[in-house]
């Protein structure tokens, strides 16, 4: 008979917890990763919803001082990008801009993480944009686009930044553009001046790389009553170079514009002449500008000048070509501020107007890429007094 045994008999059980944890952990990935391929696959459909729009634009206008909305906007991973309706404020609550529509069929969401600077073709609708210059030289865009932080930071140490930082490329090597630009109304207003209106605005700009450039522009100009009209067209070829860095000194350009009274004053306060060029010139300005290759013909024309000039480049060498001719009825007005003679020193005044008239026999100047080296030109003309 066999006897009980006090060892207590130890039954086998499968591991039933670890291979449930398994489980639960397998498929929570395999959730988590359908999850995140249906939010990637959908992000773009996500993204043109009310809310996710609204998310969007959040993440926007946490990164810069302005404001952003839009009322539509379509976005696809392998499909073209459209936004309807997009307004653009600056840190004051002031419109900046009103976009009626941005079309970019050839952009995708896919290229654009990949750093494809190929969007093809590009068209913006634009119903008004408003700039404001300020006393500083910045303007409402600049402000408005600006970073939370750079907006809080003192203008002096953003400037000597830039200034100890080495200059980077204008353009990338590889951008490919096509924008067409039309706008009902754009207004830029300057410190002491009456605002610059530009109505019918057409523009466009075309790149195929840095080295090839082409473009065009057409607007009526309005300011204080006085109206005109450019219209011009422009192309460039190796203007930049392979890296996007400006070489205009080894470009050639082809242009064609035209000025039909343009309001001076409106030049003058852009180029901050403190109304040198208004007193020079007088209160409108036509003229011609056309440029084939590497010679190029200016004829322009005011209440107070007239002016013809045939010009040509070669081997960076700038020159005056004969028969050049220049006629300016000074005001006594224009000669003081032209004129005016430094602290402390007296200087001759001019009672009557006069006419000064010069005519080139030639003159030259080098070029650099920093430009036009004017100490070192030479120049010889008849001029005459009368």
């Amino acid at each position: 008979m066999t006897e009980p045994s006090d060892i207590p008999s130890v039954q086998s059980s499968p591991p039933r917890t670890k291979r449930r944890w398994l489980r639960r952990t397998f498929w929570s990935l395999l959730t988590i990763v359908v999850v995140l391929a249906a939010l990637v696959l959908l992000g773009p459909t996500l993204i043109s919803t009310g809310p996710g729009t609204r998310f969007v634009l959040a993440l926007v206008n946490h990164q810069i001082a302005g404001t952003v909305a839009v009322d539509d906007l379509s976005a696809g991973w392998f499909s073209g990008q459209q936004i309807v309706g997009l307004t653009l404020d600056d840190p004051q609550g002031q419109q900046v801009a009103l976009i009626d529509q941005i079309d970019a069929p050839d952009v995708t969401l896919l290229s654009l993480l990949r750093g494809n600077s190929n969007f093809g073709k590009v068209r913006v609708v634009s119903r008004e944009l408003h700039l404001v210059q300020y006393d500083d030289g910045t303007t409402n865009l600049d402000r408005a686009l600006s970073t939370t932080a750079a907006a809080t930071q003192p203008p002096g140490r953003s400037a000597a930044r830039r200034r100890q930082s080495q200059p980077e490329p204008l353009l990338p090597p590889d951008l490919r553009l096509e924008l067409e630009l039309t706008g009902s109304r754009v207004v830029y207003a300057a410190p002491q001046t009456d605002a610059v209106e530009l109505k019918d605005l057409s523009a466009t700009l075309r790149v195929l790389g840095p080295a090839d450039l082409a473009g065009s522009l057409k607007a009526h100009v309005e300011q204080a009553g006085a109206s005109g009209r450019i219209d011009a067209t422009f192309s460039a070829q190796d203007a930049f170079d392979a890296q996007g860095r400006p070489q205009f000194a080894r470009a050639t350009f082809n242009a064609d514009a035209q000025l039909q009274d343009i309001p001076v004053v409106a030049l003058d306060r852009l180029l901050d002449q403190d109304d040198r060029l208004l007193l020079l010139l007088g209160p409108v300005l036509n003229g011609r500008l056309k440029i084939e290759g590497h010679d190029a013909t200016l004829v322009a024309h005011s209440e107070h000048l007239e002016a013809y000039a045939v010009l040509s480049v070669s081997e960076r060498v700038m020159t005056v070509q004969p028969d050049s001719r220049l006629r300016l009825h000074v005001m006594p007005g224009a000669w003081a501020k032209w004129f005016a003679p430094p602290d402390g020193q007296t200087a001759a005044t001019l009672v009557d107007p006069v006419d000064i008239t010069i005519k080139f026999a030639r003159g030259s100047v080098r070029l650099t890429e920093k430009g036009a080296d004017w100490a070192n030109a030479s120049l010889k003309a008849d001029a005459r007094v009368s």
